[in-house]
């Protein structure tokens, strides 16, 4: 499973999936390069591993499945740009979990103790950035501002989910109204290799000048009528 970005060659490929419940693996599965295909009858757990996958490669999800939370934590075997890397993610009714990365392959990580594996939050701090940061870094992808001064995550990129063709089209998008169009048009450009930090900066910031000039016109709409309504003459009104 693979996500290619240009210009920049920035290659991303799930080599290895696993979900683990009382220490045993509920799911484990080995992906190849190229098209791997996700098969099975209605209510046999495709969408489940997709969810496992959109949360390990960084997506947010609290609310799973009965089957998906019986199981304590999933991790997999990623290469980013060529680097082999494991990511772990604990699953949980609590969102923006934080993602654990060990700088080897699965079965290295597998038997590594604890304080060989590096812990990065959802959300960046002053001490310590984000996994989205870190991947991001890694993919060399540049960081995108939002409109909120944050930087857009790796949840907002992967919500563009393909689970099946028989699937209805509104449920390949996870539906998620907190993000401004802009925001989404800026994640989509970035994944085709057309993003323009410029370009998304000037656009924020006519659209806060907007904002001003909308709330000033507010402002004199509303003394003007203050003054009317005392009867006192106004000059160009």
């Amino acid at each position: 499973m693979n996500i290619d970005t240009t210009p920049n060659s920035s290659h991303l490929q799930l080599n290895r999936l696993a979900a683990f419940s009382d220490g045993e693996a509920a799911y484990d599965e080995i992906f190849h390069q190229g098209v791997n295909i996700i098969r099975g009858a209605n209510g046999s757990g495709k969408s489940t591993i997709a969810d496992f996958i959109f949360f390990l490669l960084g997506g947010d999800v609290s609310a799973w499945k009965d089957e998906a939370a019986l199981c304590q934590y999933v991790i997999g075997e990623v290469s980013l740009n060529g680097e082999i890397i494991t990511l772990r993610r604990d699953i949980t009714k609590t969102s923006r979990q934080p993602m654990y990365v060990y700088y080897g392959p699965f079965e290295s990580a597998r038997s590594a103790p604890f304080d060989k594996w590096q812990v990065y939050p959802f959300q960046r701090s002053k001490s310590k950035e984000s996994f989205s940061q870190l991947i991001f870094k890694i993919l060399k992808l540049p960081e995108v501002r939002s409109d909120t001064d944050s930087n857009i995550t790796l949840h907002q990129l992967l919500r563009l989910m393909y689970v099946d063709q028989l699937s209805p089209a509104q449920s390949l998008m996870r539906a998620e109204g907190f993000d401004s169009p802009l925001i989404r048009e800026a994640a989509g450009n970035l994944l085709l290799g057309v993003y323009d930090d410029s370009l998304l900066k000037d656009e924020f910031e006519l659209r806060q000048r907007l904002k001003e000039k909308e709330s000033a016109s507010e402002q004199i709409d509303n003394i003007t009528e203050l003054l009317r309504d005392s009867g006192l003459e106004i000059d160009g009104v």
